[in-house]
């Protein structure tokens, strides 16, 4: 198993770990700009503008203050990271981020970036490819590419960590590449949501208003799950296009440019991250649309039963499951709503965007969070009868998820602790294995005791 990290290899786990935190905190971050939206109508008219309308960010020095607030956390890990390895003589690379750089150092950077500077959403986008492409321009032209790259040091801060400051500039595009993803997907489900509780009620009032005809209910079920699940299915098929677009453009940039390089951030590697974790949400996107759209047909089955079909979509009106306060001023927590879309770890304690409450929000439900375990459960619109969709997700992530920031440290001194009492390198494929196993054990078995026993670490 490789695991390159630095200079002209191909890109290996760690690189793609790197870059998928970074996203995944663009994805959940006040910089996708979902958390200033509030509650708007069924007709989706909070997201017609892009969401610029209702675009409140809040006063600059709450901004700096809660930048430098998770930017001083993130500097005291990384400090305490370079006097631990230095007292303990642990090994490091100083090509992957410099002499005294670490990663903590960069998330301090884009942690304080990520607050203080607010652009309107619509910007997002255009933004990340605009700094993307002129960070790209600087290190092929500029000569910092090859400066980064040499083995050259001189005395000065700058230049002993030349790697892990350069490359700041491309992990905070790619961090804003994650905002424009996040906000682009809640952007364009909207309208396909709409459609969906419009056919959605359709086939209510066509299954409640009688009869008998030809077919028979499994085949009305199915060509009714296909129809109202098929906005979704077509926003789903823009995203993978999208996601064909950008490892075209990993391509030429890999063959026109420069390869792929973790150490300096480059173009290459921002879009290869962007389509690596695209690629990873898409799937699960998908099976979360054809869940929905067969849970509200299931619905609307139960309801025509007992005779109430009519009443929770009467005049084709939509209701909005949207959890209230997810517009308002924090976005909802992450175990508000059905997490069976979404995976990967997020960066601080920013709450991830309205992706889920939105494609969850089909015609007959209204989804809320059991106050006394994690399910889901989907109560039929104008009724009181509850219908147990499940776990919000797997026990184990959910206790992880639970105390992030606690299991990663924790996991890192267990890495580290592995790393100094054996030669990792040596060591044959079946002890690697059984090593692997007793270590993904012993962290997984320490988020689960400190969710057992509700203990929280928070910053």
């Amino acid at each position: 198993m490789s695991h390159p990290t630095p200079g002209r290899m191909p890109p290996g786990y760690m690189d793609g770990g790197v870059g998928g935190v970074v996203l995944a905190a663009g994805l959940v971050s006040p910089a996708a700009g979902l958390a200033h939206q509030p509650p708007g109508g069924a007709d989706g008219s909070d997201v017609k503008d892009g969401g610029t309308r209702w675009w409140r960010p809040p006063p600059l020095w709450r901004r700096l203050l809660n930048g430098l607030r998770a930017a001083t956390v993130c500097w005291l890990l990384g400090l305490g990271r370079l006097v631990t390895t230095r007292a303990v003589d642990y090994q490091e690379h100083v090509g992957e981020y410099g002499v005294h750089w670490n990663f903590f150092w960069t998330i301090a950077v884009l942690a304080l970036l990520g607050h203080a500077v607010a652009l309107p959403p619509p910007l997002l986008a255009p933004v990340a490819i605009g700094l993307t492409l002129g960070h790209q321009a600087v290190l092929s032209w500029g000569g910092l590419g090859p400066w980064v790259m040499s083995e050259e040091r001189g005395d000065d801060m700058i230049s002993l960590n030349k790697e892990g400051i350069v490359s700041c500039v491309g992990f905070w595009a790619l961090y804003l590449w994650g905002a424009a993803l996040a906000h682009a997907l809640h952007i364009s489900v909207q309208p396909a949501v709409r459609d969906m509780r419009r056919r959605g009620s359709a086939a209510s009032l066509k299954g409640g208003g009688g009869g008998g005809g030809g077919g028979s209910a499994s085949d009305g079920g199915t060509s009714d799950a296909i129809a109202i699940a098929a906005p979704l299915v077509r926003w789903w098929a823009q995203f993978v296009l999208l996601d064909v677009l950008l490892w075209v453009a990993v391509a030429a940039l890999e063959a026109k440019v420069e390869p792929i390089s973790r150490r300096s951030c480059n173009a290459a590697y921002i879009v290869w991250i962007v389509a690596q974790c695209l690629a990873g949400m898409l799937p699960l996107a998908l099976w979360q649309t054809l869940t929905c759209a067969a849970s509200a047909v299931s619905t609307q089955r139960e309801r025509h039963r007992d005779g109430c079909g009519a009443e929770g979509s009467s005049n084709g009106q939509a209701v909005d499951a949207v959890p209230e306060g997810h517009y308002g001023k924090r976005a909802p927590s992450w175990e508000n709503v059905d997490a069976g879309t979404n995976s990967g770890s997020c960066v601080g304690d920013a709450e991830p965007p309205g992706l889920i409450p939105a494609i969850s929000s089909f015609p007959s439900h209204s989804l809320r969070r059991n106050a006394d375990e994690k399910t889901v459960s989907a109560a039929p619109l104008g009724g009181d009868t509850q219908m147990r969709m499940g776990k919000a997700g797997p026990h184990v992530l959910q206790a992880i998820n639970s105390n992030q920031l606690a299991i990663f440290l924790a996991a890192n001194l267990l890495t580290g602790a592995i790393n100094l009492s054996l030669n990792t390198l040596q060591v044959a494929d079946w002890p690697a294995r059984a090593l692997l196993g007793t270590y993904m054990t012993g962290v997984c078995g320490l988020a689960l005791m400190l969710e057992s026993r509700g203990w929280r670490f928070k910053l």
